[in-house]
């Protein structure tokens, strides 16, 4: 039998930690500074979101500027350095990848 790889492991745990009764406390981290400040915290789950990376990657409010691949990048910068499940989330606007629309919803 194959180890679980790091992201079924924290897919697990996020699901773990959705299945309790009580609410998941997830603060939000537009950058991987943020995310070990969360994570420091004792927080069991960060949040991104398009509105932070781009507020903290442009300086610009988020009205679809931002490519699906540098939403990931970000994420992945994230992930590396907080070692806490994030809830996947769905995009509220349009995602360009090259000149292809991503429709709303489109999971990241």
């Amino acid at each position: 039998m194959t180890s679980p790889t790091k992201s079924t492991t924290m897919t697990r745990r996020l699901r773990e930690l959705l299945a309790r009764p009580q609410a998941l406390m997830a603060p939000g981290a537009a950058d991987a500074l943020t995310a070990r400040l969360v994570a420091r915290q004792g927080f069991e789950a960060i949040y991104m979101s398009g509105a932070g990376t781009t507020a903290v990657r442009l300086g610009m409010p988020d009205i679809g500027l931002l490519t699906m691949g540098e939403m990931a990048d970000n994420a992945q910068r994230i992930d590396r350095r907080s070692l806490r499940p994030a809830p996947g989330r769905r995009c509220r606007h349009w995602l360009r990848r090259g000149d292809e629309r991503a429709p709303h919803g489109a999971r990241l």
